[in-house]
């Protein structure tokens, strides 16, 4: 049986003790190989000379026979969340051959419920724990990414209505000036043809004819 658990690495990114390293060449090697120590861990050989053969073979040094238990130890965990994860796939298989009309949450809920269940009455309590500490987890991960999800559709909603909102005052604005235009097309066309207006004070007067309001540039001008 092949470990699909992944070794959590130190902060300088390599193992750095003989029990860390010897997992990470666990992890590494063929099935095989998996199956060869399986039958050595579970014979009545001395952990002694299991050492000597794994510093042989595998080239880790195990201190102690304590540190071998310890590997022992994770390796069986490693084999029962594998078996769980098998258990769980034939599951999700039965129950959607037998529940053709569920939803995938629908069937997952299923799943874990008598995953959950399994644990419990084959009285390992703890792997019971971290199948529901998984699915917390799992879960919680995806209320994040929903909740990112609507926020970025919240924002993509509220720029529309705000572009709805600038051209709606552009078309607004554009209507008032054509419509104060032809209502003082003379008077324009009375400042536009006063020479003795510059530029800049026949743009006041535009703008005080057109919106009511002074331009910031004083004139005692009077038009034709």
């Amino acid at each position: 049986m092949s470990t699909s658990k992944k070794l959590i690495g130190t902060k300088s990114g390599k193992p750095e003790t003989a029990l860390q390293q010897l997992k990470a060449v666990w992890l590494r090697l063929p099935e095989p190989t998996q199956d060869y120590w399986r039958e050595q861990f579970s014979s009545s050989r001395k952990q002694s000379d299991l050492r000597a053969e794994i510093a042989k073979k595998l080239s880790v040094h195990l201190p102690s026979d304590s540190r071998l238990s310890k590997f022992r130890a994770w390796l069986d965990d490693q084999d029962l969340r594998d078996e769980q994860a098998e258990r769980m796939q034939e599951n999700t298989r039965r129950i959607q051959a037998e529940h053709p009309n569920w939803t995938l949450d629908q069937v997952r809920e299923e799943v874990l419920r008598q995953s959950y269940f399994e644990t419990l009455a084959s009285g390992d309590f703890k792997l019971g724990l971290k199948t529901v500490a998984a699915d917390q987890n799992e879960r919680s991960g995806k209320f994040k990414a929903s909740l990112e999800t609507e926020k970025l559709k919240l924002a993509q909603q509220a720029e529309i209505r705000a572009q709805q909102e600038f051209n709606l005052a552009r078309e607004k604005f554009q209507f008032n000036a054509v419509a104060a235009c032809r209502k003082h097309l003379p008077a324009l066309k009375s400042i536009e043809s006063n020479k003795s207006l510059s530029e800049e004070q026949k743009t006041q007067l535009f703008m005080e004819k057109l919106f009511g309001t002074p331009g910031g540039v004083a004139t005692n001008k009077k038009t034709a």
